[in-house]
């Protein structure tokens, strides 16, 4: 008896539990190998800018070579290639262009040019689009695209991404004095870096769609609701994405646990019928199911890649609810416990790894692991007091097992004397008889 009473206690107090039944196994972070294009170093030795006859021209073969093999590069294939995270200074291409040649960067600005395709692309179909933009320094960068730039207009904030070419010169407009040439797959639009978030803005928020029911209560299968992370990187995720990596490093750990968790079916009846207010702070506790990268696109919040995580929550039922995070996730193992610091952005239709469909969307800045607080003094002593008392216990039934024990093998040798002694007794009659 003692011996399961201690059991009990034991899983009661010190057992830990694992945090939900798994979905199910797999790769815990999808992670999409990319294959490089490779530059022909022949065709780059035709690039020359060594003297200002040479920076007067754009060599036509070289540029054709690089413009085949950036036009089917994307943000991940950029990585790949070692596009470094900040702009690399004019000055230091300048002074040494023949150790760059070939590397992919990037720069960003106003845009003060921008031609109309022209002819001589190397694929059929495709057209020729140059441009100049100015730096936020005052340096100017000219490019060369393979995509038409739609919707973009001079004036406005771009960013360019792509091989160094070389260093060029020109007498007429735009004038030009040792300015690096880029050769890219396309122009992005892009913006000027933003102060930090410390205040949500409920009216960039309001502009987020996410109605999921018509007039007659049927659930809506097309439209943005099933807009995922990458369809969904515009004004309001980056202001929500700012808020989250602005507020929360402020925030003790006493603070966030004082945050009401997402963890009720009256919540989630919230969420669906637009009662649960954009931006809300909550405590997700659950554990870690699966996760996806991206390279960011360009963004006025200086992320450069964004990751969706699937974690399960128990108290749900189960249920495996989305977060987004504008951070990657890191060496994470399947099912382990998480406490993320999050704040609700929308509500989506979306094929979860539960086979559910409704589900609402939270960013978080990071992924966080549970950390259990450190116990209580008095929790210990309490725990150490059952087990003192469970120890009593048992030692108690040892001692009462061990004098029952006794008393039985005294009264086993009392009842073999008593016998032997009546046998006495009995022989000692018949012999006198």
């Amino acid at each position: 008896m003692g011996t399961v009473l201690a059991g009990l206690i034991f899983l009661t107090f010190f057992y830990d539990y694992g945090p939900t039944i798994p979905l199910g196994e797999g790769p815990p972070v999808e992670r999409t190998r990319v294959q490089t294009p490779v530059l022909d170093l022949a065709q780059l030795a035709l690039a020359r800018d060594g003297t200002r006859a040479e920076r007067l021209i754009i060599e036509p073969k070289p540029l054709a070579h690089l413009l085949e093999k950036s036009i089917d590069i994307v943000p991940r294939v950029a990585k790949a290639l070692g596009m470094p995270e900040h702009p690399l200074l004019i000055e230091d291409v300048r002074a040494n262009p023949a150790s760059h040649r070939g590397q992919y960067l990037w720069y960003k600005g106003k845009l003060r040019y921008l031609s109309r395709g022209k002819a001589g692309h190397p694929r059929r179909g495709y057209k020729i689009y140059e441009g100049w933009l100015t730096t936020d320094e005052g340096d100017d960068v000219l490019f060369r695209v393979s995509l038409e730039p739609r919707d973009i207009r001079v004036g406005e904030y771009v960013r360019i991404e792509g091989f160094f070419m070389k260093l060029y010169d020109s007498n007429d407009l735009p004038r030009a004095d040792r300015v690096p040439v880029i050769v890219g797959p396309e122009l992005f639009s892009d913006f000027p870096n933003w102060n930090p978030v410390a205040e949500v803005d409920e009216k960039i928020l309001d502009s987020v769609q996410d109605d999921i029911y018509d007039a007659f209560g049927n659930p809506i299968v097309d439209g943005p609701v099933w807009d995922g992370l990458l369809e969904s990187q515009y004004l309001p995720l980056w202001h929500m994405a700012s808020h989250a990596l602005t507020r929360t490093p402020t925030l003790t750990r006493r603070q966030w646990r004082k945050t009401r968790p997402f963890n009720t079916k009256e919540q989630l009846d919230k969420v669906k019928h637009g009662e649960f207010a954009r931006g809300t702070p909550v405590r997700l506790l659950g554990s870690f199911v699966k996760g996806h990268e991206w390279e960011a696109r360009p963004n006025p919040v200086g992320i450069k890649t964004w990751a969706q995580v699937w974690m399960q929550v128990r108290d749900l039922g189960g249920k495996a609810l989305p977060v987004w995070i504008p951070n990657p996730i890191g060496k994470i193992s399947y099912n382990q416990s998480l406490e993320v610091k999050a704040y609700y952005f929308r509500r989506m239709m979306f094929e979860s790894p539960d086979g559910g469909r409704f589900t609402p969307v939270f960013v978080a800045d990071e992924l966080h692991r549970y950390t259990p607080d450190p116990p209580h003094p008095t929790t210990a002593i309490v725990q150490w007091s059952f087990v003192g008392l469970i120890a009593a216990v048992v030692l108690l039934f040892v001692f009462l097992a061990r004098r029952d024990r006794q008393r039985n093998r005294v009264h086993l040798v009392e009842m073999d004397e008593r016998r032997r002694r009546r046998r006495e007794r009995a022989t000692l009659a018949s012999e006198q008889a």
